[in-house]
């Protein structure tokens, strides 16, 4: 199985990737997120500069002990 592309690219095709070819905890959500359940298994993951921004503003917000982070 190869990382979905073009029309097949859906949250739902990514999901099924990571699960069965990585082993990752994640699911597709209707509204189209992936979300990652922290496990010792899964270590670290990157994302877009802009979506790190809100999701480290998320999660002081909701004063939840989490790192280290990296920015470039």
């Amino acid at each position: 199985m190869s990382l979905p592309t073009g029309a097949a690219d859906t949250p739902e095709s990514r999901s099924d990737y990571y699960r069965q070819q990585c082993g990752l905890p994640v699911t597709a959500k209707s509204c189209g997120h992936i979300i990652a359940k922290a496990t010792p298994t899964l270590a670290a993951f990157t994302m877009p500069a802009e979506l790190g921004r809100l999701v480290k503003t998320e999660m002081n917000a909701r004063n939840v002990r989490w790192g280290p982070r990296f920015s470039r």
